[in-house]
């Protein structure tokens, strides 16, 4: 197709541009929690994903979260709740919503998007020891999505504000994402490119925080053969830093002339494989999908060498009843445990459709 051509120019651009950019590695940036996956669809996909989409009324709405050019009339009056449960009582819930608002003319379809990510209650000690009572942490975010659609290009953008609160210390920022897909007109394949959090601070935690956006760029493909039951999705993550590997020091076990440990760096192909997340959809019919995933990131840095396990994996599915859809996923992190997500979405528009 003649309209592929500019998609892969401005791809090469970027993969060109990013190899220039000293990006920071996760950890040293505000409001890093707004990268997070939040639903069960792309943690079930290996936690990141910007191009696995259903067809018709079945489109997930919350995939406009990863991705602004999902976002369709397809998926007017669908509304979801997610819940994640992390390790220690953290938890994260996320809420979506798409309406088509007639009245407002081709800026018509939107989504909602918010996110509240709750610490819970943490006991605070002095430098003695002493006891300071609980604190509380918590973090949030406020989305406004829009989508258009150019032939076989799809365009959207999310507009966001987000907050931390962190022991009584507040930060607050405004971010856009933009995203991009091209779908080939008579095949199950999608190409998409998104650009997340370019945005400034209101206000950091205190005058002399530093601050680094917590901007990620990704590209990702997916594709079902037409006689095949799977959805096959590859998803390149961190393509604005120009290195995501992190070098643990501890797991070295090599000693120099003079006794000290010798850091272990990373190859070339060790830190291009980083950036990858592989997923796949098989679909049995339209009301039941099972969900797979492998985070190569997540491998490398979280497994433990004398019991690697499953840490790296996902998995999960999703059931269909009339009006309603429930889904699940669990993504093993570590050998300590893995984490879950529950996510129950209602077509509103058949649940209170006039007879």
């Amino acid at each position: 197709m003649k309209c592929i051509k500019p998609f892969v120019t401005t791809v090469f651009f970027l993969m060109g541009f990013q190899t220039f950019v000293l990006g920071q590695i996760g950890g040293k940036t505000s409001l890093e929690f707004i990268n997070l996956p939040t639903h069960a669809r792309v943690i079930g996909l290996g936690g990141a994903n910007i191009t696995s989409q259903d067809v018709g009324s079945q489109q997930d709405i919350n995939m406009h979260i990863e991705n602004p050019a999902l976002l369709t009339t397809e998926a007017h009056d669908r509304l979801s709740l997610a819940y994640y449960g992390y390790s220690a009582g953290i938890s994260n819930v996320n809420l979506a919503y798409g309406h088509d608002f007639n009245k407002l003319g081709r800026f018509s379809n939107l989504g909602f998007s918010f996110q509240y990510l709750n610490y819970g209650n943490i006991e605070s000690y002095d430098a003695l020891g002493n006891s300071l009572g609980e604190i509380n942490a918590s973090e949030y975010s406020f989305g406004v999505s829009h989508s258009q659609k150019f032939d076989a290009f799809r365009v959207g953008a999310t507009l966001k504000i987000a907050g931390s609160q962190l022991a009584g210390f507040t930060a607050t920022g405004v971010f856009l994402d933009l995203g991009g897909t091209l779908t080939h007109p008579d095949k199950d394949l999608r190409f998409g490119l998104v650009m997340n959090n370019l945005g400034f601070l209101i206000s950091n935690y205190s005058p002399t925080s530093e601050y680094t956006m917590p901007m990620n760029i990704l590209l990702g493909a997916s594709f079902k053969p037409e006689k095949m039951p799977v959805r096959f999705s590859m998803t390149l993550q961190q393509l604005f830093r120009r290195n995501i590997a992190y070098n643990d020091p501890t797991r070295s076990t090599t000693l120099d002339a003079n006794g000290q440990l010798i850091v272990e760096e990373t190859t070339a192909i060790d830190r291009a494989i980083r950036r990858v997340v592989l997923g796949a959809e098989v679909i049995f019919n339209k009301n039941f999908n099972l969900r797979a995933g492998y985070n190569f990131l997540r491998r490398r840095e979280l497994v433990v060498t004398a019991r690697p396990a499953f840490v790296g994996f996902s998995f999960g599915g999703v059931v269909r009843i009339r009006s309603f859809e429930f889904a699940y996923s669990r993504s093993l992190a570590h050998i300590a445990g893995g984490t879950n997500n529950f996510t129950i979405t209602l077509d509103t528009k058949k649940l209170f459709r006039k007879n």
